[in-house]
């Protein structure tokens, strides 16, 4: 299964990519996606994304195919083969729902 991952501001800085496409041999979730990222990406990427609890910041949204995981069933949220997750930090002014033109 192959999947994208859409990435923005610093995280396309660190990741030197704004679209990076990965792939699974079983059932993924959006957990276990942002785990495979990290792999690549190394300490930079994790000290930005995350928490030390191993829980991504709270202040990024994350969505799937243009939809907050906070709508589905969050980071375990199961990703399927070419859907995509987008990856966004945080915002200052307007809304999620702006956030669908991305897509």
């Amino acid at each position: 299964m192959k999947f994208k991952v859409k990435v923005f501001a610093t995280i396309r800085e660190i990741t030197k990519a704004k679209e990076i496409e990965l792939e699974s041999e079983d059932s993924i979730t959006v957990s276990d996606a942002i785990k495979l990222l990290i792999q690549r990406y190394g300490d930079k990427l994790a000290n930005y994304l995350m928490e030390k609890n191993g829980k991504p910041k709270p202040a990024f949204i994350l969505m799937v195919n243009g939809v907050s995981i906070n709508e589905l069933k969050g980071l375990d949220t199961s990703l399927k083969d070419k859907d995509i997750l987008a990856i966004l930090p945080p915002v200052a002014g307007g809304n999620i729902h702006t956030l669908h033109l991305i897509f």
